[in-house]
């Protein structure tokens, strides 16, 4: 069973932001509901899990290698990678 991780708060928020292209007015748990029939929790939970999925990169600054849902070149949400920590 792969684990779920949990992601920091606001970066999820971002997240939805970022795939609904959501300005900072509009309610994501709103969004999240009518899209999925889902809360902020649950989808915490979802993105905690596949986030592992997502490619891992290495940050210019810190060098650092991450996991991350990436937008347009940006990581919108991240986790370290493991064995980076």
């Amino acid at each position: 069973m792969m684990p779920i991780i949990k992601l920091d708060e606001f970066e999820a928020e971002e997240l939805i932001r970022g795939l609904f292209e959501l300005s900072d007015d509009q309610d994501v748990e709103e969004k999240l509901f009518d899209e999925f029939g889902i809360d902020f929790e649950q989808w915490m939970k979802i993105a905690g899990a596949l986030i592992i999925l997502t490619p891992v990169v290495e940050s210019r600054l810190t060098k650092y290698k991450y996991h991350a849902f990436i937008k347009e070149g940006i990581a919108i949400a991240k986790v370290i990678a493991k064995g980076e920590a």
